[in-house]
């Protein structure tokens, strides 16, 4: 059922969830299953709200410099109001590091694909020892309002729109409830649970426990909560001259012009972990080359390669040559310093204090893309598909950070002085408070975050279902 304000809200759930993006819904779906009573809190409404996108408002410093209103709604869906849809679940090498303890999220793949109406096929070729294709799939539906119609109807979730999380109640690391604030009258209203999840996004998971921790000291003082931050980076890195004949066999997108889609090849895991790198993929987005084109490429390529010049002319005089820009994705390094902090000066109209972002490259997040693109010549070169023109950017400044996807500041691990939440997404030394979405990622990866995050609220979900009786 919806609700519009805290004070409709008389019930007492079971479970009560902090957000209602695509992590908070997924959770509510798996519990629902169990016939588990759970409440979702969101701050936004039905529709965009200009004042409500203002308490987002905060600083961000070092070498990426963006609007913090932008890039997140606070709206019912959230980030699922501007998502690009695209899907494809982390790979292994990306987060069995993160604890001792064995994480498997491929049981939950195929209800993922099912949540997000998705394909579950995200097909791998294997193309050499370093390198792979993989692919991507994109979902169907408008998920904020497909969810919002089965969820009106659902007997077990129940959404309380137009009101702000403020504090939980509580000692010993176990809490009882929760103190919501109504966005309009500003009344705070008290809620009682049994169980408590952050789920309203990267950034404000580590804004409401950084309250918690330095305001009310309700939780653990070491805990390194909003550090750990990052994200993507994504930058176009170079050029491919193909024989498109080949090329469009090797990817086995033959009509991928025609239909919009987009290749990617990624390294390998076991690349990754010998050169210590990040994992990455590159984006294929072909192109038939003009002439001004042609002829800047078949100088440069001239020098280097004079026979394949020879090839490469006759195959833009049969219009069979195709010029292909390399875009790179890539997960940046796990750094403590990029982090995220309450403000001690700005507050929103909640008086609940702003935040602050500081997001730094470093020169070493320049290994992947460069590596990767190594592999990519040497892999078309081999195969005789074409050559590869190399982007010289040695500067990391130049590299573009991906400002839709924002991941960690309460990072997964064993050790509560290196890490926030434990391998079932409960934070150290509480009882009964949990995080998910992908603040909890301690690797970013390369895939858009989104079906991961929904593969750890259905884990959550089984977990909680078990230990809630």
């Amino acid at each position: 059922m919806i609700y519009y304000s805290a004070k409709e809200y008389k019930k007492k759930p079971q479970i009560l969830i902090v957000g209602s993006g695509p992590a908070s819904i997924s959770l509510a779906l798996s519990l629902e299953k169990k016939k588990v009573n759970c409440l979702l809190i969101e701050a936004g409404n039905l529709e965009y709200n200009s004042k409500l996108q203002e308490t987002f408002k905060g600083d961000s410093n070092g070498n990426f410099n963006f609007d913090l209103r932008n890039n997140r709604i606070k709206q019912f869906g959230g980030t699922a109001n501007v998502w690009g849809k695209r899907c494809r679940p982390l790979d292994i090498v990306d987060y069995y590091k993160w604890s001792n303890k064995k994480i498997s999220l491929f049981e939950y793949q195929e209800e993922a694909s099912k949540i997000l109406h998705v394909k579950n096929e995200f097909d791998e070729k294997i193309l050499n020892d370093n390198l792979k294709q993989i692919e991507f799939n994109y979902s169907k539906i408008d998920f904020s309002s497909f969810y919002l119609k089965r969820i009106s109807k659902s007997n077990y979730i129940d959404v309380v729109l137009n009101s702000t999380f403020f504090k939980l109640n509580g000692e010993f690391g176990k809490f009882k409830s929760a103190d919501i604030i109504d966005n309009n009258s500003k009344i705070k209203y008290i809620i009682k649970a049994k169980f408590f999840v952050f789920g309203c996004g990267s950034i404000e998971n580590s804004r409401y426990l950084l309250l918690l921790q330095k305001k009310y000291k309700q939780l653990n003082q070491n805990l390194p909560i909003g550090k750990y931050w990052m994200g993507h980076f994504k930058t176009h890195f170079g050029e491919l001259l193909a024989d498109f004949s080949k090329l469009s066999i090797l990817l086995n997108k033959s009509n991928y012009l025609k239909e919009g889609d987009t290749a990617a090849i990624s390294l390998k895991h076991n690349y990754i972990e010998k050169n210590k790198l990040e994992n990455a993929c590159v984006y294929l987005e072909p192109n038939q080359l003009s002439k001004n084109n042609f002829n800047k490429f078949s100088k440069k390529l001239l020098c280097i390669a004079p026979e394949y010049t020879k090839h490469i002319t006759n195959l833009f005089r049969k219009n069979l040559l195709c010029g292909t820009s390399l875009e790179i994705i890539w997960g940046q390094k796990t750094i403590r310093e990029n982090h995220i902090s309450l403000s001690e000066r700005k507050v929103d109209f909640l008086d609940i204090p702003q935040i602050e972002v500081i997001c730094n490259s470093y020169s070493e997040d320049l290994d992947t893309p460069k590596k990767l693109m190594e592999q990519l010549g040497i892999y078309f070169v081999e195969s005789k598909i074409g050559r590869v023109h190399f982007f010289n950017i040695n500067n990391k400044e130049k590299i573009l950070w991906e400002g839709n996807h924002h991941i960690g500041g309460t990072i997964i691990g064993d050790n509560p002085l290196f890490s926030v939440i434990d391998s079932d997404l409960k934070v150290h030394n509480t009882k009964n408070l949990f995080v998910i979405g992908s603040s909890i990622f301690s690797r970013s990866g390369h895939a858009n975050p989104t079906f991961s995050i929904v593969q750890f609220s259905l884990r959550l979900g089984e977990h909680l279902s078990k230990i809630i009786i």
